[in-house]
């Protein structure tokens, strides 16, 4: 069986609740078992604070554990140094799931957090994924109304995103969704963090429960991307 390499971005409700941190795990066990690698990234909180941001990492870290075999912690000076994509390989090469702290080595020793999105960006790209997923509170809701099991191409998402059409576009998100389209990786998916199993509904559910951006080469979605974008 071809297994697929997805990297997933984690931030908001996902990892604050222990809940949702708990249906996240058994999502992740489950699809590992159906033949997905995956690369776990998690967001510091904006309201940074060591203990909080700590407590965090380990309520995910521990709940992952309980439910997958050999869970890596590792640090984004590990995934950024020149031997990171290697390592990340080799810990899914064992059958190992990285977890990614976002934290950075910064003056005087201090742990500062680093962006998620562009982590992923980097991640994904870097690692040639087949899939990125972004799991966040404001994730799925880049226009008023706008409509899960949706299909939208990279280009349109950056046209709408340039025309700065809607005010709840979360920007950063689907920036990030559409560069790493573009650059290759095959589908990325936004998903909504205050839902539980979230990631197991989008690929195993009917019709899925986030919006996917896929490449505008793909013309099937053409409709999809017109209609939810309309004014």
């Amino acid at each position: 069986m071809s297994r697929e390499t997805c990297v997933l971005v984690c931030a908001g409700s996902a990892l604050r609740h222990p809940l949702l941190r708990a249906t996240l795990a058994d999502d992740l066990s489950r699809l590992r078992r159906s033949g997905m690698d995956w690369i776990v990234l998690c967001a510091a909180p904006t309201w940074f604070a060591e203990n909080a941001a700590a407590s965090e990492r380990a309520g995910l870290a521990d709940d992952l554990r309980r439910r997958l075999d050999g869970v890596v912690e590792m640090s984004v000076d590990e995934v950024l140094h020149p031997a990171g994509e290697r390592r990340l390989r080799e810990c899914m090469a064992r059958g190992a799931t990285p977890v990614v702290r976002a934290l950075a080595a910064g003056p005087g020793g201090r742990r500062d957090p680093v962006n998620a999105d562009s982590l992923g960006d980097h991640v994904a790209r870097h690692l040639r994924a087949d899939r990125l997923f972004i799991l966040a509170d404001d994730a799925a809701t880049p226009v008023p109304g706008g409509a899960a099991g949706t299909h939208l191409t990279d280009r349109a998402v950056l046209s709408a995103l340039g025309a700065a059409r809607g005010p709840g576009v979360a920007a950063t998100h689907w920036h990030t969704a559409a560069r790493c389209v573009g650059a290759g990786v095959r589908v990325a998916h936004l998903l909504d963090a205050r839902r539980s199993h979230v990631l197991r509904r989008e690929m195993l559910g009917a019709g899925g429960c986030g919006v996917t951006v896929v490449s505008h080469g793909s013309d099937r979605f053409a409709r999809d991307c017109r209609r939810y974008f309309a004014a």
